[in-house]
């Protein structure tokens, strides 16, 4: 998982796009009433469908159904948070390989792979519904991009790459109309060097789908295997589909009774807010090359997999820190250990998210706790097919089961692929990256195979300060190395309490940092008549960033989605003349607005702003909250339509003059 800096454009320098709209992206016509009523009477997986449902989706694609299925245990966890923030959870793949691609080939290939795999035609109907399905459909293909950047600098090109990522991932998908499967390509300097993104919602595909696709895609391609009329023989995901239909949920949910029962409601983490917006941060770190030996070591001492084995320890260091002894947090499984084999051949969104309880014993050694929680965990993979909610229902829990996940990569993506794939004659992997976005307030990936043992700690910018996640990641990496530093089997409660008030008062950061935005955002004439809620919920949104001299805060091909306004220091705006040299026009001080293209929604073209001294404070404030509170506040758009007219009229006259 990787945090981009909040760029919106990336128009390419080099050869126009080509733009292929396929299948869902165009209108949906209404469908004639003969074909609604065959579709109607019509047999499918999903059992008792609701008919006001079935008349909605039969409306809405018509004879290009082929089933219709229940969501998965996880798909329905992944929609409930997505449907929260309003946005799919997001799985991508950047990968750079060196290949020969003609545009034309590829896309039919790509067509093939579509016709062959059910789940890459799937679409997700909830809306005005009583519950949400997953549709395939008979003909819905890939969208596909190629972009030539052959053009930019090699120096640029990594960053480049990084706003493409960063502008796919806001895009985000329509699960009910879009194409659930994006492919761009991206030429790059050198005769056969290209950037390949594969995107798609995480509750149509996970980590396993994306190597599939990468053999049916790539390798196929490369070896010029037709798969075209390859369609699978046999329905791995309808009997899959057929399986969950007939699983005995009454008795899966009858362990969960017995696992959960007398459990307390989720207490949030020591430094948590609240916040029904989301933005993502991700907090990096690594284990020594000691502590990292010592965890492999403890897991061959104590026979127990290596995610069992931190699963526990992540409960010591929540025990050190909250003092509780019986808590609950998530865990993340691949959902493909049924005994339908396929499923590791078939891309999908599986995965499940269980609920893992810690309860530790007074006088209860880590040894103990481990194999406990290892027996626990296999038998709640043995009854993952409840969604967490209906679990949480049955427990009669008011709150979600877990505020927070842990997650598992127990592979190195992009060294693994380039090793296996450098065999392949006209094919050569240069490297890969997976970016996994769950959308959850605070989910620790844990990569035990990277090159050092590495922690990724995704966290809810607007519910946990990074100094808090810091705080925990450091007592994560504490609590490994005191435990596992000697082949003794540790005692809990011999190990000391962490201050708990140091999470406390790292939340106070944010508060901090809100107040101090408050005196320039209250200075600003847009925002002088604002009410002391509606400014505090303003300065809440806000973000700074500080930048050095000579450090770029924005350049005029990009479109933002937020003001950013001087808090400290200086800016200088510069202008690019014909021959692509750029000079300072203009020096901006503390109160002025750096660009209004955020909220006038247009390119300033050939400009660029840079900080023109040390420790310039920025903030950036965003549209979609200033466009909420002009429905109140009618002065705010006077005050930024008379800034742009002024700033306009500067430029003009500068222009005459110069």
């Amino acid at each position: 998982m990787a945090k981009y800096p909040p760029i919106n454009n990336i128009a390419s320098k080099g050869v126009p796009f080509q733009f292929f709209p396929f299948g869902s992206g165009a209108s949906i016509q209404p469908q004639p009433n003969s074909f609604r009523s065959a579709l109607m009477n019509r047999t499918y997986t999903a059992k008792g469908i609701d008919q006001g449902d079935l008349r909605r989706m039969t409306s809405l694609y018509g004879d290009q159904i082929v089933d219709i299925y229940e969501l998965g245990a996880g798909q329905s966890w992944m929609f409930e948070r997505g449907q929260k923030y309003a946005v799919p959870l997001f799985t991508q793949l950047m990968l750079e390989a060196e290949m020969d691609i003609d545009p034309a080939s590829f896309r039919k290939k790509v067509n093939d792979v579509c016709l062959k795999y059910n789940a890459l035609r799937f679409a997700y109907a909830y809306r005005d519904q009583k519950k949400p399905y997953c549709v395939e459909l008979k003909d819905r293909r890939a969208e596909l991009h190629f972009e030539d950047l052959s053009a930019v600098p090699e120096d640029t090109i990594e960053e480049r790459l990084r706003k493409i990522c960063e502008v796919d991932c806001r895009r985000n998908f329509d699960l009910e109309k879009d194409s659930l499967f994006r492919i761009s390509v991206y030429k790059l300097s050198g005769e056969r060097r290209h950037a390949i993104l594969i995107s798609q919602p995480h509750i149509n595909s996970d980590g396993t789908s994306l190597g599939v696709l990468i053999k049916e895609i790539l390798i196929d391609y490369v070896l010029k295997l037709d798969t075209s009329g390859m369609a699978e023989d046999i329905n791995w995901y309808k009997i899959h589909a057929d399986y969950l239909e007939e699983i005995d949920k009454q008795a899966e949910l009858a362990y969960w009774k017995r696992y959960l029962g007398g459990c307390q409601e989720t207490v949030p983490l020591p430094g948590a807010g609240s916040s029904n917006s989301h933005d993502e941060a991700v907090h990096f770190s690594v284990l020594s090359s000691e502590t990292d030996k010592a965890v492999r070591a403890a897991s061959r001492r104590y026979k127990t997999t290596l995610f069992n084995l931190l699963q526990a320890a992540w409960g010591v260091t929540l025990y050190r820190i909250t003092g509780r002894r019986d808590m609950i947090f998530g865990a993340i499984t691949s959902g493909r250990e049924s005994e339908i084999l396929q499923r590791y051949t078939i891309p999908g969104g599986f995965v499940r998210f269980l609920p893992v309880r810690v309860q530790i014993q007074p006088g209860m050694t880590f040894g103990e706790l481990a194999d406990r929680m290892q027996g626990e965990f296999a038998e709640s993979v043995r009854n993952s097919d409840c969604s967490p909610s209906e679990i949480r229902e049955a427990v009669g829990l008011k709150q979600p089961l877990f505020d927070h996940v842990l997650n598992c990569h127990n592979f190195s993506f992009s060294k693994s692929m380039a090793k296996s794939f450098t065999g392949f004659s006209g094919l050569k992997i240069l490297g890969a990256n997976v970016y996994d976005n769950l959308e959850t307030d605070f989910a620790v990936y844990l990569r035990p195979n990277e090159e050092p043992f590495s922690i990724a700690m995704a966290y809810n910018s607007h519910v946990f300060t990074s100094e808090t996640v810091a705080l925990y990641a450091e007592c994560y990496r504490e609590t490994l190395k005191e435990l596992f530093q000697t082949e003794e089997d540790v005692r809990i409660s011999d190990l000391k309490k962490f201050d708990k008030s140091l999470f406390e008062l790292s939340a106070y950061a944010r508060q901090i940092r809100t107040l101090k935005m408050l005196i320039p955002l209250k200075a600003m004439p847009a925002f002088r008549e604002l009410r002391e809620p509606d400014l505090m919920l303003l300065a809440e949104s806000t973000t700074m960033k500080t930048y050095l001299s000579g450090e770029q805060i924005y350049e005029g091909d990009a479109v933002l989605h937020a003001i950013p306004v001087l808090a400290g220091g200086k800016v200088v705006i510069l202008k690019q003349d014909r021959k692509g040299w750029y000079n300072p026009l203009r020096i901006l001080y503390r109160g002025k607005t750096i660009t209004m293209s955020g909220f006038l929604g247009e390119k300033i073209e050939r400009y660029r702003a840079e900080a023109y001294s040390d420790e310039v404070e920025v903030m950036f404030i965003p549209c979609d909250v200033i466009n909420r509170l002009m429905k109140r506040y009618p002065s705010i758009a006077r005050e930024f339509i008379r800034e742009a007219r002024d700033t306009t009229s500067i430029y003009e006259d500068m222009w005459m003059y110069s």
